[in-house]
């Protein structure tokens, strides 16, 4: 998690600078299934999709297998923590 935390702002950097509009709508839609969803199973695929996505948008080879790495430790706490913190805001 701690790797994860020190390279996203970096790749979010890039991705913002760098990103073609079909990656640009790959992130808003991935946001958009993440507010939509209503399992965690639905949440936990559309959140994983919209963490990828800037990986991809930076441009950057090296980021980009990065992401496949750095996805196994952040699978399932955190985005059920996100999910039932998102419901109970009524979300």
């Amino acid at each position: 998690m701690e790797l994860r935390r020190a390279i996203e702002p970096a790749v979010a950097e890039l991705a913002a600078l760098r990103a073609e509009d079909h990656e640009i709508l790959v992130i808003t839609d991935a946001f958009r299934a993440m507010e939509k969803a209503d399992t965690l199973q639905s949440f936990s695929e559309a959140d994983l999709a919209f963490h990828r996505s800037p990986f991809v948008a930076s441009g950057n080879p090296v980021f980009m297998q990065l992401e496949v790495v750095l996805d196994p430790p952040v699978a399932n706490v955190p985005r059920q923590s996100a999910f039932c913190s998102a419901r109970q805001d009524g979300r």
